[in-house]
């Protein structure tokens, strides 16, 4: 089952590309049992994303890194 699925896309002169993240269930799963190899992954995977969408809220770098950082924490926190 797909939980998320994120398109970014990049608007450049000549270039668009389109980038799309699928998440699903079993990297929660494994996320649950503690595998930080899967954590990793969700994070590599989303940071960008999490980090441009903060910013959106806040107008603020070091509030937007924080407000990642507490996200990643809850996350870890729901699942250990």
């Amino acid at each position: 089952m797909l939980i998320f699925s994120f398109v970014m896309e990049e608007d450049k002169t000549d270039n668009k590309t389109k980038n799309k993240i699928e998440i699903d269930e079993v990297l929660f799963t494994k996320i649950s049992k503690n595998d930080m190899d899967a954590f990793d992954r969700l994070y590599l995977l989303t940071e960008k994303t999490m980090y441009a969408f903060c910013l959106s809220l806040t107008r603020n770098n070091q509030t937007s890194l924080d407000l990642m950082q507490d996200t990643y924490v809850k996350i870890l926190s729901f699942f250990i």
